[in-house]
C-alpha cells in the first residue's frame, strides 16, 4: 500500500498457525495468496474435502483470494506491500482493516528466484515488492529498472542497482542479458505482452525470460 505496510498473520486451512510458523512462507515461492473474509462475517476457511481437494467456502462466505508478493518476513511475521489504487477490493480492505482482524494466507507459490547471471529486472509500481524481495535474497549480480514515483520506490530508492525508468520497454530494448542472464519483467498486461513479444523476437530462449501481467 502506498506509504504503508500491511503486516499479516497467517492461517493454514485450519486451525491458526503459531507465530513461529511464519518463516515457512519464506522459501519455495515469492508469492502468497491472501484469503480475505467478507466484511462483517465470521470467516469460513477452506478445508480438505473427502476427495482430497480443497473445499472453498461459497455464497455469502466466499473469500476474496488475491495473490501478493512477500516483501519481508521473520519467524513471527509476514510483510506484504500493496500499491494503493482505486477499484481494488484488497486495497479497500487494507484501508479499513482493524489490527488483529482475521485474514488467511496460503503458500508460498508462484515460482522462486529466477535463475541467471546476471538478473535483469523490470517492473512498474505493482512489481516493486517482488523486485525488492529478489534483490534482497539473490546471490548473483542484478540490476533493476522501475517505473514508479520516488515516493513509491520504498527501499529500492537507496539501492544503487535500481534505475528509475520512464519507459520499461525502452529500457528493455537497451538491456543485454549476455550469454547466461535472465530477464524478469512484470507490469500491466498489455505492456507485459509486448515485452514477451520483443524478447521472443530478439531470439532470447523462453527459458531465459519471464514476462508477467501483474494487473489489467
Amino acid at each position: 500500500m502506498r506509504g504503508a505496510r500491511a503486516r499479516i498473520w497467517g492461517w493454514r486451512s485450519s486451525p491458526p498457525t503459531r507465530p513461529a510458523d511464519a518463516a515457512r512462507f519464506g522459501t519455495g515461492g515469492l508469492h502468497v495468496r491472501l484469503l480475505v473474509p467478507p466484511d462483517g462475517r465470521v470467516p469460513a476457511w477452506p478445508r480438505i474435502g473427502g476427495s482430497a481437494r480443497v473445499d472453498w467456502p461459497s455464497g455469502p462466505d466466499a473469500l476474496h483470494r488475491p495473490v501478493y508478493t512477500v516483501s519481508d518476513l521473520g519467524a513471527d511475521r509476514v510483510d506484504i506491500d500493496m500499491f494503493d489504487h482505486p477499484g481494488s477490493p484488497t486495497c479497500d480492505w487494507a484501508r479499513g482493516v482493524v489490527p488483529g482482524a482475521p485474514v488467511g494466507i496460503m503458500g508460498p507459490g508462484g515460482g522462486w528466484l529466477p535463475e541467471g547471471d546476471p538478473l535483469l529486472l523490470f517492473g512498474d509500481e505493482t512489481a516493486v515488492p517482488a523486485i525488492l524481495r529478489i534483490l534482497r535474497i539473490t546471490g548473483v549480480p542484478a540490476r533493476a529498472w522501475v517505473t514508479a514515483a520516488p515516493e513509491d520506490l520504498a527501499a529500492l530508492g537507496a539501492d544503487r542497482r535500481v534505475t528509475r525508468s520512464g519507459d520499461l520497454l525502452e529500457a528493455l530494448d537497451a538491456a543485454n542479458p549476455g550469454p547466461g542472464g535472465f530477464v524478469w519483467f512484470a507490469a500491466r498486461d498489455g505492456i507485459a505482452r509486448e515485452a514477451r513479444r520483443r524478447l521472443t523476437a530478439c531470439g532470447l530462449p523462453r527459458g531465459r525470460f519471464s514476462a508477467i501481467a501483474y494487473w489489467r
